[in-house]
């Protein structure tokens, strides 16, 4: 049972930690289909008819696709993190997941505590109660075993 809970632990802070960089990447992603979808249809429907054929359509299709995925990862995301029993501990979910530092190291949860003034221990548990509630937002009952 213990292992269950860990994996989707270890997947909310995953998600947490990439939630930056996802940002970055359906911004990103958003310019480039405005840039391609410029001047054509706003519908990717055209496919290889050989076997085997690559196609560029296929490839931005895929492209598209991916997109779908990461906006809507984003938005549970976003929405996990937004909700009300979440919203107290996200000074530390910020500075622990979202805060990259020069040295592009994660914060410890010392350095946490020295950037918020506070007791290592109380990020630790603030930490732990943050992760633990966004992956019920997240993942739903399979959190909870």
């Amino acid at each position: 049972m213990k292992r269950k809970k860990e994996s989707v632990y270890q997947k909310t802070e995953k998600l947490l930690r990439a939630y930056l960089a996802l940002k970055d990447h359906v911004s990103d992603e958003n310019e480039y289909m405005e840039m391609i979808f410029k001047g054509k249809s706003k519908s990717i429907t055209s496919w290889s008819k050989t076997p085997g054929e690559f196609h560029e359509d296929e490839a931005l299709h895929a492209r598209f696709d991916s997109l779908q995925r990461s906006r809507a990862d984003l938005r549970r995301i976003e929405k996990a993190i937004s909700k009300p029993d979440v919203v107290p501990y996200m000074p530390v979910v910020e500075a622990a997941y979202f805060y990259i530092p020069d040295d592009g190291h994660r914060p410890t949860n010392e350095d946490v505590a020295q950037r918020l003034h506070m007791d290592p221990r109380t990020v630790s548990r603030h930490r732990r109660s943050a992760v633990e509630r966004i992956s019920v937002h997240l993942f739903g009952s399979d959190a909870l075993t």
